[in-house]
């Protein structure tokens, strides 16, 4: 049985934030420099997909994050994480620097998500494995 949904939901949890107590960074109002931010990050994103996928018709698995070879880093501000087993992964970009909470998700699909906690409070975090 797999644990990639769970590992999953542990994560979306775990990358949002509690509730904004400023502007956020992404959206409407998103500047100049938030909208090359977040562009930037979608690219690592994308690339780190493209390497997830050599790697694994290389080697027959998936792997970390430090295993990947050929990614650049994460740019300023966002922090990356990488879940996997052999049927997959999920990887997570969030913008640490975003009041907001702002992510960004992708997996071996190759389709790249962008994500915010709900605006009903949900979202906010929450002791998943003593780290709340």
């Amino acid at each position: 049985m797999s644990t990639l949904p769970t590992t999953i939901a542990a994560l979306w949890l775990l990358t949002m934030g509690q509730r904004p107590q400023g502007a956020c960074l992404h959206g409407s109002a998103e500047s100049a420099d938030q909208r090359s931010r977040r562009e930037s990050a979608m690219r690592f994103v994308k690339e780190l997909q493209v390497n997830e996928g050599r790697f694994q018709s290389e080697s027959g698995r998936y792997g970390s994050l430090t295993e990947i070879r050929g990614t650049a880093l994460a740019p300023t501000g966002f922090v990356p994480r990488v879940v996997y087993d052999q049927w997959g992964y999920v990887v997570s970009v969030k913008d640490a620097l975003d009041p907001c909470g702002f992510a960004l998700f992708g997996d071996e699909n190759g389709v790249v998500y962008e994500g915010r906690p709900a605006p009903d409070g949900t979202g906010s975090r929450t002791d998943a494995g003593g780290r709340g």
